[in-house]
């Protein structure tokens, strides 16, 4: 995350998560939590660096009267996110090593349904205000 910050002018970031931030529900098998802590190892850097984003938009909404470069930078960031938690194809880990041509083409068109109900919804927003709320999901 930190180089699209620093080294991109682009003021809109679309995040688009391939594992699931939160479940609903604990893992009750040995198989379960195994396949939980690997999402929990693989998400560790991307979710510590989005709470650091979110930490310090937070402080350069409260620290206006001394804006550096930084703070307005992170006062102009714009965050959208799509979320796959409820997308049934990517909740088992054995998934994400398939490279079965006819997996990876329902894969795509699920991917392409759900950046059009993205965009459904949220197409005002770029441009304008983030989609996303950094302190509900990172904060």
């Amino acid at each position: 995350m930190f180089p699209l910050f620093y080294e991109c002018d682009a003021q809109d970031v679309l995040l688009v998560l391939l594992t699931p931030l939160r479940r609903d529900d604990s893992p009750r098998t040995v198989k379960e939590i195994d396949e939980r802590i690997t999402e929990l190892s693989f998400n560790a850097t991307f979710m510590r660096e989005m709470q650091t984003f979110a930490r310090a938009a937070e402080f350069s909404d409260v620290s206006s009267a001394t804006s550096g470069t930084l703070e307005s930078k992170l006062r102009a960031i714009r965050f959208h996110m799509i979320d796959v938690c409820d997308l049934a194809s990517l909740e088992r880990a054995e998934t994400k090593a398939l490279a079965h041509a006819p997996f990876l083409e329902m894969l795509c068109g699920q991917g392409r349904e759900r950046a059009a109900n993205w965009l459904k919804e949220h197409a005002d927003d770029v441009g304008n205000r983030s989609s996303v709320d950094l302190r509900k999901w990172f904060g």
